[in-house]
């Protein structure tokens, strides 16, 4: 066997593994199954502004998950689809570093203005905290704290 495989087998992640990237903390698990996917899109709990619709429905796990729709009809560029999509992941990553068993997708809407990452950002913040707010809305009810 070749030097170079064991090394390959070890970068490898398996399914619903998380995977840590070179000089960066554990990042969020990704919904890749299609049937995770349209499971959290077909819930009724949802927040929307002008620029993304947020699905999100609670999940058995341990950690959060997201998923990112970014359609080539609403955002043509791939280089944009790519920038948001780091946006999207990275802000993620930093609200719910703490919080466990969420399931959260994301979907755009229309293209976002140049220049306006902010207003991306400022979109994304609203929608986690919405997100949180009805967790902890449920929580409370069903008699958790």
């Amino acid at each position: 066997m070749r030097e170079c495989q064991p090394k390959q087998a070890e970068r490898l992640s398996t399914e619903g593994e998380q995977r840590a990237g070179q000089g960066s903390r554990l990042r969020a698990k990704q919904l890749t199954n299609k049937l995770n996917f349209n499971g959290v899109l077909s819930s009724n709990t949802k927040s929307e502004d002008e620029l993304f619709s947020v699905f999100f429905v609670k999940n058995k796990t341990n950690f959060c998950r997201l998923g990112v729709s970014l359609p080539k009809k609403i955002i043509a560029k791939a280089t944009k689809r790519n920038r948001i999509k780091r946006m999207i992941k990275n802000s993620f990553n930093v609200f719910f570093q703490e919080t466990k068993g969420i399931d959260v997708v994301v979907r755009a809407k229309k293209e976002p203005q140049p220049n306006t990452g902010d207003k991306i950002l400022q979109s994304l913040d609203q929608h986690w905290k919405t997100i949180m707010s009805q967790r902890n809305k449920k929580n409370k009810t069903n008699g958790k704290s």
